[in-house]
């Protein structure tokens, strides 16, 4: 399967010019379950993806696409601690000082950006530079914006990405993009008065929030702070849950199609038509 390192979209919409967020630029995963993950998505599904590996840190790195965001998967040693941490990086319109200045007056709780360099695994030039929300945040959990420092390198390669997702049709469960990310949180009042204040967004109903394009958030209650579902739509739900049953990767769940979490980092991935 062609490779090929991809990142998601740098906007540049003149009627957003004011939006400052305006997506879910991607999400980040880092685990000893991640290598499954990616495994699962670039080579079971036949995915565009990338590879990277940090010998030193005997760390695989990968990054896949899913339509409307990419996924970055971070695989430590086997032998390493059992822990997991997820990102969710935001892509704003504004760069570096502007972008500051815009934060500072909306009063956003931000830490000082700070620099992502294990993307060099994968190409120098996807470097870039997280700004913590902190008020969104807990040890295992963050939400940042990304500022990524060659941004039309970004764009072009979200181009490429877009035109190998169509050759393959959204590989063999037929993605075609991430719908929604649902956000468990153990004070879901104070996570949705946090969520109101990020520059962009956009309140659809009392815990959903969408931005100018990309997947929702979705807020609810939960024991702890944690992404508790990724929900990817696919052209036909059918058809990706025969491949899933043919494969032993479906979960009965209701009447909800669940990829089996053992290949999605424990995590629940659900598809919708």
């Amino acid at each position: 399967m062609q490779k090929i390192f991809v990142l998601c979209c740098f906007v540049a919409v003149s009627t957003v010019a004011q939006t400052q967020v305006v997506q879910v630029d991607h999400l980040r995963i880092a685990g000893n379950a991640a290598h499954e993950m990616a495994d699962f998505f670039a080579n079971t599904i036949g995915l565009p993806a990338s590879w990277g590996k940090n010998s030193s840190k005997d760390e695989l790195m990968a990054v896949v696409w899913m339509g409307n965001m990419a996924v970055y998967l971070s695989g430590r040693n086997r032998d390493a601690e059992n822990n997991k941490a997820t990102t969710i990086a935001l892509k704003a319109i504004q760069h570096e000082d502007t972008l500051v200045r815009l934060l500072d007056e909306y009063g956003i709780n931000y830490a000082a950006p700070v620099p992502v360099t294990t993307f060099q695994q994968l190409d120098a030039k996807a470097v870039c530079s997280d700004f913590p929300l902190k008020d969104l945040g807990e040890e295992n959990f963050s939400v940042v914006i990304a500022e990524y420092r060659f941004p039309d390198f970004i764009l072009e390669k979200r181009k490429q990405a877009k035109k190998l997702l169509e050759q393959v049709d959204g590989g063999k469960l037929g993605i075609r993009s991430v719908k929604e990310i649902i956000i468990g949180s153990r004070d879901p009042q104070k996570s949705i008065h946090s969520w109101i204040s990020v520059p962009g967004i956009r309140r659809k109903e009392g815990n959903r929030f969408s931005f100018f394009t990309g997947p929702d958030i979705v807020i609810e209650a939960a024991d702890r702070d944690e992404i508790k579902e990724i929900v990817i739509k696919v052209t036909s739900l059918q058809t990706a849950k025969d491949f899933l049953l043919a494969k032993k990767l479906l979960v009965p769940d209701g009447n909800k199609t669940l990829i089996s979490p053992e290949k999605t980092a424990g995590f629940r991935v659900l598809l919708e038509e």
